[in-house]
């Protein structure tokens, strides 16, 4: 999820994504706040993801493969107090507090 800080970083820099596939995550799901998009990356491999989908608008139903195998409804993304809900943001003070 980018970040108001640092939401160029968060897009650019591959380095946590490469690390996320380098450990075997079949999937990474990069929600970007800012420009109201999110991208799926797939097929992990030792130098990253070698697949690319997306950009996909908040509010496009969005395919993730397996092993999860299900239709994700972004339309909620939209509202950050929902992505407060499905624990995709940690709340302010948890932030502050290192949590």
């Amino acid at each position: 999820m980018t970040s108001d800080s640092n939401a160029d970083t968060d897009r650019i820099i591959k380095r946590k994504r490469k690390r996320y596939a380098q450990y075997g995550a079949p999937l990474y799901l990069l929600v970007d706040r800012q420009r109201k998009e999110c991208t799926l990356f797939s097929d992990p491999h030792d130098l990253g993801y070698g697949e690319v989908h997306g950009p996909y608008s908040f509010g496009t139903a969005v395919a993730l493969p397996a092993p999860f195998d299900l239709s994700l409804d972004t339309a909620g993304f939209r509202d950050p107090t929902s992505l407060l809900f499905m624990g995709l943001l940690a709340p302010v003070d948890a932030r502050c507090a290192g949590g």
